[in-house]
């Protein structure tokens, strides 16, 4: 419901406000539209996902907005079958082949290779690496936060809420999961709106009845463990820390062991599960239908697996 107590702010940002014209302004050629009394064409709002995590945080907002809004959804050809999964009909965008692009580099200079519409509609988008593409291209941007809020680095890290890097001036709004990103992003940009909402892909989580164990049956544990975000201290990954804990918990017969792993590193992390006798689990999705219990070393999914009511 969220499109419904935000339409001021996207009719705002779709046209300009009727300006009077001055008394010394000089006549000007009156257009159909005014003639007839109607406005003009609204332009379509387009989105722009490049990694998997993205597409399930934008698919719902997607979904929420009406129909003539919706104008289209770029993804790199590599999901574009996982986007299809979402009822989502995306377009390619070519460019983005590999699985991940480091920030600055070759992105920078493959503006000319960026083939988005030709005119200025609006970008939503989940990360910051896309609203640098969505700056590249000449968008303005709405940038739906993808994390919980997470403040590591403090504004030094452009990737962080109220953190400081191009392509942020071209965002007009922010959508954030709290009010701790909000005051983040309002303390660097007072200028730019913040939309309170939560997290929309756990919509339909919250809409179920909490998972209960079915009796008899062996608790289901899922292993999960980020990528090693270099940059970030507290964000890489901790698989070296605990990978000697692994075997011995995979052999245990209480309990069953599922492998997950944030998706930039997940084919990874799935050749070692393997070897390991665990079994790689891609989708985070299947993660919430299967585990019983989330194991994680710092990821967002840890706090969405914890908002449906289980350890």
């Amino acid at each position: 419901g969220w499109v419904q107590g935000h339409r001021e702010v996207f009719e705002t940002l779709q046209l300009p406000e009727y300006q009077p014209p001055a008394a010394n302004d000089q006549p000007k050629r009156i257009r159909r539209h005014e003639l007839w009394g109607k406005r003009p064409r609204r332009k379509k709002v387009d989105f722009l996902a490049t990694q998997t995590q993205y597409v399930d945080h934008l698919a719902p907002i997607w979904y929420a907005l009406p129909q003539e809004w919706r104008g289209i959804f770029y993804v790199p050809l590599r999901i574009m079958d996982y986007a299809r999964q979402k009822d989502i009909q995306p377009r390619e965008l070519s460019i983005l082949d590999k699985t991940r692009t480091t920030q600055g580099g070759n992105v920078a200079n493959q503006r000319r290779h960026v083939r988005m519409n030709e005119d200025d509609a609006l970008m939503v988008v989940c990360a910051y690496s896309d609203v640098q593409y969505a700056h590249r291209a000449g968008r303005k941007s709405v940038y739906c936060e993808h994390g919980t809020g997470q403040s590591f680095g403090g504004r030094t890290n452009p990737t962080n809420p109220g953190g400081i890097g191009t392509g942020r001036d071209n965002v007009v709004l922010y959508i954030v999961p709290n009010e701790h990103a909000a005051q983040r992003n309002l303390a660097a940009y007072p200028q730019v709106p913040n939309a309170v909402i939560g997290c929309p892909k756990l919509d339909e989580w919250h809409k179920c009845l909490p998972k209960k164990r079915r009796h008899g049956k062996k608790p289901v544990i899922a292993i999960s463990f980020h990528w090693d975000r270099k940059t970030i201290p507290e964000a890489r990954s901790a698989w070296d820390h605990f990978e000697s804990a692994l075997p011995a918990l995979a052999a245990d017969p209480q309990w069953e062991i599922i492998g997950h792993g944030h998706p930039i590193e997940m084919d990874r992390y799935a050749e070692r599960y393997q070897k390991l006798g665990i079994e790689p689990v891609y989708d985070f999705e299947e993660v919430m239908e299967r585990a019983d219990v989330y194991v994680n070393d710092c990821s967002s999914t840890l706090y969405e697996f914890a908002s449906t009511d289980r350890p």
